[in-house]
Order: C-alpha cells, then structure tokens, then sequence
C-alpha cells in the first residue's frame, strides 16, 4: 500500500492490540510515520517500547497520554 510520507497512523486506532502486533502491521503495510499512545508503551515497558520503536525505523509524529 502506498501511503504519503506525511500522514501518520495513530496506534489507538488498534487500541486492543499489542504495540509488537502494529510494528509488524505497520511494517507490513508501508506505513513509515506513526503516533503512540502511552498504553502501549505501559503494556510493553517504555524501554522495550521505545527500543522496537527506533529498531522498527518509523518516525513517531506524536504521543497522547490519558488514562
């Protein structure tokens, strides 16, 4: 799927999956520029997180904290 450098998917639109399952996904898909929500970085530990993150190669183009 082609998609525009510019947009970015947010990862609460996969809210009831895992952060390793939207690397994979987004990976799959092209995607190149994501947004995190902190849930997924709580659920996987922000250091494990934050790692797979920068190993995946996406740019993060925004976080949103709520609880």
């Amino acid at each position: 799927m082609d998609v525009h450098p510019r947009v970015a998917v947010n990862s609460i639109s996969s809210l009831n999956q895992s952060l390793a399952a939207d690397l994979a996904l987004w990976n799959d898909l092209g995607i190149e520029s994501v947004g995190i929500i902190t849930p997924k970085l709580d659920d996987a530990g922000w250091d494990v997180g934050r790692e797979a993150i920068l190993d995946s190669g996406l740019r993060v183009s925004s976080t949103s904290c709520y609880e």
